[in-house]
């Protein structure tokens, strides 16, 4: 039950009275009560000049250092926009949280070598923020391909633990030009004798209608620009020559 500020002022005081000219404390004494008292203007004292401000400081910005780039920006921006006007219709809406968890089961059965529950991978989506309905649906899903994905002998082959070198999920950065930095995550590389391989893993899958042959090519104009910048990047970081790395795309639901 809500109480006014004069209830409770009167219940602390233990004030009594149904009117304003009886209230009377618990000393039986008389309380004078005043509603809306009229306050009289005080006289405002002449105002006493304040000193002159100091003339600023002179501030000139720096210039930036330098700027960081990511070669994922680089995807082409038809595509991007295409993908982004079907953001939220069908299999799409989900396609940043399938991508992402995709990407971290790979990861840990490639250092682990175990695969995560149902449970686990319901529990992974949710918190990208899928509802817990569509989380174990879609976990079944990719949980599916990529028990396809390991009966291909190719991807196999990236999960095998015995390359000399080998990074999953990779962080680098290189300097692309003296004012620019690219910072970017390579999602698999191996070094197969003299020969680098970068592996770009992608989630994506053909629209409706569309060919496996026009969604690959369609696919590999997109990140072509991201791909070359990470073979530039290795490159610069492994110190050898971008002839010796080859860079490609593997789609984990084409299987």
């Amino acid at each position: 039950q809500k109480r006014s500020i004069l209830s409770w002022v009167m219940d602390h005081e233990q004030l009594t009275g149904a009117s304003l000219d009886k209230v009377t404390s618990h000393q039986k004494r008389l309380m004078r009560v005043r509603c809306n008292p009229v306050i009289e203007k005080e006289q405002m004292s002449a105002s006493i000049p304040l000193p002159p401000l100091p003339e600023p400081i002179s501030f000139h910005p720096e210039p930036i250092p330098y700027l960081v780039e990511s070669p994922s920006s680089l995807a082409n921006e038809d595509f991007a926009r295409s993908a982004e006007d079907e953001f939220y219709s069908g299999d799409a809406e989900f396609a940043a949280a399938r991508g992402t968890v995709t990407h971290r089961i790979i990861e840990s059965f490639w250092r682990a070598r175990i695969l995560p529950d149902i449970e686990q991978v319901a529990s992974a989506l949710e918190n990208e923020g899928v509802d817990s309905e569509t989380a174990l649906f879609v976990g079944k899903e990719i949980l599916h391909e990529i028990s396809l994905c390991l009966e291909e002998s190719f991807f196999n082959k990236l999960m095998h633990t015995g390359h000399s070198v080998a990074y999953s999920e990779w962080s680098i950065e290189d300097f692309s030009s003296p004012d620019k930095i690219r910072s970017g995550t390579l999602d698999f590389v191996f070094k197969d004798g003299s020969q680098y391989l970068i592996v770009d893993f992608k989630t994506s899958k053909p629209e409706a209608g569309e060919t496996i042959e026009t969604f690959l090519m369609r696919q590999s104009d997109s990140y072509r620009p991201q791909l070359t910048a990470y073979r530039e990047m290795l490159s610069r970081v492994k110190e050898c020559s971008s002839d010796r790395i080859t860079v490609g795309l593997y789609f984990t639901r084409l299987q």
